[in-house]
């Protein structure tokens, strides 16, 4: 089987994306021997390039291959030239800053989406979207990708926990949905509201998985990551927790894959 590692939302530039929870949340995560790394964004605080460099420096320390996809914290928020003409400026300096991209694993096709907005018509710039542009060059890559199994990694989870269901969901969020939807997408892995779920919905429509900062306890006062692995058709989400100094097994969610494609109920654990 497959584990994919997901430590997300690192807020490198926070007083508490120090040295030393940086350095214990990568010993936990290679302590996984995950086969590749997933991040949904958020590496940075304010889009600063030293800030950039640690993350950079803590990813490539992680001895596995990454696909990483900006978030709202990864534009500048106060360069408005920047932000508004070439606001992944110094995201591109150390990763990919393609609005699709894909890694191919093994048995499945990891696909980023950038859904990150340098502005909103509404005063919650945080919230994200998708263009017609985006859903056209995800389509094709849906269309196109290395194998049938399939996950989306992207910064803005598609759907809400209820007691966050006040926030936003990101612009063309139904199109997105459909298009999912149509090419049989399993899961869709995310960060940003910095809490830990795993939310089904409809038949046919992919897991939504969140994952909360693996550095920074704002929010919902605590850290964590997930581990996902990838086995028979199955597919389980080992939540890592930072609990009295260290890091520590959390809840495990494993869902079955029916033969028509689509997520049968919770195995019991």
């Amino acid at each position: 089987g497959l584990r994919l590692a997901h430590p997300t939302d690192l807020h490198f530039g926070e007083a508490e994306a120090d040295a030393r929870a940086a350095a214990l949340l990568a010993d936990d995560v290679r302590a996984a021997a995950p086969d590749a790394i997933i991040n949904s964004g958020d590496l940075t605080r304010r889009a600063e390039p030293a800030e950039f460099g640690q993350a950079w420096a803590f990813m490539n320390a992680l001895g596995a291959p990454v696909l990483a996809v900006p978030g709202n914290h990864d534009i500048p928020p106060r360069d408005l030239w920047m932000r508004f003409f070439d606001p992944r400026q110094r995201w591109r300096r150390h990763l990919p800053s393609d609005a699709v991209q894909e890694l191919a694993l093994p048995g499945v096709s990891i696909i980023g989406l950038d859904t990150v907005r340098r502005a909103h018509w509404h005063l919650d710039w945080s919230a994200g979207g998708v263009s017609a542009q985006r859903l056209a060059l995800l389509r094709g890559r849906l269309r196109n990708r290395a194998e049938a199994r399939c996950l989306l990694v992207c910064h803005h989870p598609l759907r809400h926990p209820a007691s966050l269901e006040w926030r936003r969901l990101p612009a063309n969020t139904p199109t997105l949905m459909d298009l999912l939807r149509e090419e049989g997408v399993e899961a869709v892995l995310s960060g940003h509201l910095h809490v830990t779920q795993v939310l089904r919905g409809p038949v046919g429509d992919p897991i939504q998985v969140i994952t909360p900062s693996g550095l920074s306890a704002r929010g919902s006062g605590r850290r964590g990551w997930s581990l996902i692995t990838l086995l028979d058709g199955r597919f389980t989400i080992h939540a890592r927790e930072f609990r009295d100094g260290a890091w520590t097994a959390g809840a495990v969610t494993s869902l079955s894959e029916t033969p028509q494609g689509q997520t049968g109920p919770p195995a019991p654990m």
